[in-house]
């Protein structure tokens, strides 16, 4: 895929670094638009923490997904992590 385009099909689930760097967004832009560290925004995408909820919003916007998307995504990042595979790519 190239950068920009993004699957918008809903019954996917992708992890939050792919609709990161399909929106072509650093952890640097992600963490300054929410107010939080890059190192934060890398702590999300591995599911070792999950971004709070006034942060949804913002993220919505700027990866260009749905709620459900993020929701779904997050929770992948923790399954993952629970289970020792690294979410972020």
């Amino acid at each position: 895929l190239k950068e920009g385009k993004i699957i918008k099909n809903e019954a996917m689930v992708f992890p939050l670094w792919y609709y990161r760097k399909m929106a072509g967004l650093t952890h640097k832009a992600i963490g300054e638009r929410c107010g939080v560290s890059m190192s934060a925004v890398s702590l999300w995408e591995s599911g070792k923490t999950v971004p709070r909820k006034r942060h949804w919003p913002v993220l919505e916007e700027m990866l260009n997904i749905s709620e459900k998307q993020l929701l779904d995504s997050i929770e992948e990042g923790r399954k993952r992590c629970a289970s020792g595979k690294d979410g972020a790519g």
